[in-house]
């Protein structure tokens, strides 16, 4: 594969896993502050707010953006841990999609010695 095909892919890519980001922190947004809104947790609001972060950090090719995303990851886990304890049913309905996405966001640095991981950020 040549290079500039690579690219090309890597480029459609991050487009891909901004959007994805981007849509996610709408979700969580506007989720999020309608819980907040009758009485809710938080948490969602302001995982929102750390995801549109995130993706816009990403956007501009700042590795920043997943860094954001770890603190999100860590967050939720916190949350999580608070809010159901070590209850395994509880801990994976809340934590389960956002580490997938974290896998996808932090697959770059999981592969440092491939070529094409340092053009995914």
């Amino acid at each position: 594969m040549a290079l500039a095909d690579r690219l090309s892919l890597a480029f459609r890519q991050r487009i891909v896993l901004r959007l994805v980001l981007a849509l996610v922190a709408l979700y969580l947004l506007i989720g999020g502050l309608q819980l907040l809104l009758i009485g809710g947790s938080p948490h969602y609001l302001l995982a929102g707010l750390l995801a549109g972060a995130s993706a816009i950090f990403m956007a501009r090719g700042d590795r920043r953006g997943a860094l954001l995303y770890a603190l999100l990851l860590l967050g939720t886990l916190v949350w999580s841990l608070v809010e159901c304890g070590l209850d395994p049913w509880g801990l994976q309905a809340r934590l389960l999609a956002p580490a997938i996405l974290g896998i996808w966001v932090a697959w770059p640095y999981l592969k440092p010695w491939s070529r094409s991981a340092l053009v995914v950020l």
